[in-house]
């Protein structure tokens, strides 16, 4: 599944080709996808977003303390 390899969705794929996201899934993942370099990608992603959930998380803990969270904006 070449198209998946190159960057490609799953829905993509069947959209294009008519054939279930399923058998998209399941042939993709027999001939390799994702990647090492995706699954890489993915990661370095979800540790983004895991920090940046952190800080959010931490600025409305400031703002609650402050008594400026949502209710008393």
């Amino acid at each position: 599944m070449a198209g998946l390899l190159a960057g490609g969705s799953i829905r993509e794929m069947a959209d294009l080709t008519g054939i279930s996201t399923a058998t998209i899934q399941k042939w993709g993942r027999d001939g390799g996808w994702p990647s090492a370099e995706q699954k890489a990608e993915r990661a370095s992603r979800r540790e983004a977003v895991d920090e940046y959930q952190v800080r959010l998380d931490a600025a409305h803990a400031a703002l609650k303390y402050l008594g400026l969270d949502e209710g008393n904006l």
